[in-house]
């Protein structure tokens, strides 16, 4: 590549590098990088219509008084279905697939419906830390979609654990 004569590349640079839509997710970027709340994936779930398998994730920090959004993709269009959540993590056999939110940590359903795209997400906005009444709690959550077209009828997403630190 030339370089051209009287062009000051480093203020062009830094003019690029200070953009409003880049200063923003460089922002966000690092605000996540300083976070001490942490996501883990478990399973691989179970595909649904057209052999898609759901994937559940977090963005954002899972930090108190922070926000996180839980996401899920590669849905059925419009599916019904539930989000499980409950404080422990372990595997059991459901359907085709397994299901690991700890049946005996008092599993918590919400029902849910994806997007004629097959995505669903929503923002978390976490209490500050005295508000919490239990320090760094852990969940484990994972999506169950009514599918017609899958094995057993029902697509499962991964399962995802969140520690709120």
């Amino acid at each position: 590549m030339a370089l051209d004569v009287g062009v000051r590349y480093a203020e062009v640079w830094n003019q690029d590098l200070l953009a409003p839509e880049l200063e923003a997710f460089l922002t966000a970027k690092g605000a996540e990088l300083n976070c001490n709340g942490w996501s883990m994936h478990y399973g691989a779930g179970t595909p649904g219509s057209g052999g898609l398998t759901p994937s559940l994730d977090v963005t954002g920090c899972p930090s108190p008084g922070s926000t996180a959004t839980l996401t899920l993709v590669g849905g059925p269009a419009s599916a019904l279905g539930w989000l499980g959540i409950g404080t422990l993590c372990d595997e059991l056999s459901l359907f085709s697939g397994s299901l690991w939110i700890g049946p005996l940590s008092g599993i918590v359903a919400f029902p849910l419906q994806l997007t004629a795209e097959g995505s669903w997400s929503i923002a978390w906005q976490i209490p500050p830390a005295s508000a919490l009444t239990v320090s760094a709690p852990t969940v484990t959550t994972q999506a169950l979609l009514l599918d017609n077209r899958a094995i057993g009828g029902v697509a499962l997403s991964n399962a995802l654990e969140i520690r709120v630190q």
